[in-house]
């Protein structure tokens, strides 16, 4: 196949639109235990539905993706903040206190949200290239 193009060679950019380029960002996780998080809660809700299908049949764990999908696919507009208190009712996440919910205040955030007309046209298809967050 033919090897990717570097984002900076051949068309023009909308570092206004979209900041700086980070190209270190994309390929590293931000703290080496990251992926050893993302993994445990991958596998452990593997486990959770295999253990579900055998107790109460494949149904059971197929349904419950489904809810999954259609609670999680519902939000606001884009730029902002959706608290997803359906879907955390709906996976049990309601009931685990992490870090993310001590540390993680977008009000706090050094990072600008994104514009909320750049992000719907992207969506609609009307922007020319999608939006990205700068990265400090």
């Amino acid at each position: 196949g033919e090897a990717p193009a570097l984002p900076m060679v051949g068309e023009p950019q909308e570092f206004l639109r979209t900041g700086l380029p980070n190209f270190r960002a994309g390929v590293e996780a931000a703290h080496p235990l990251e992926a050893v998080a993302v993994n445990h809660e991958r596998e452990s809700k593997e486990n959770k539905l295999k253990m579900l299908q055998n107790v109460y049949g494949s149904a059971f764990p197929l349904k419950q993706q489904i809810e999954e999908a259609i609670v999680g696919s519902s939000g606001r507009l884009p730029g902002l903040p959706s608290s997803r208190l359906g879907l955390d009712a709906l996976t049990g996440r309601l009931d685990r206190f992490t870090e993310a919910d001590y540390l993680a205040d977008p009000a706090e955030s050094e990072l600008t949200p994104p514009p909320m007309h750049a992000v719907m046209e992207q969506r609609l298809g009307l922007g020319t290239k999608p939006h990205t967050r700068p990265t400090l």
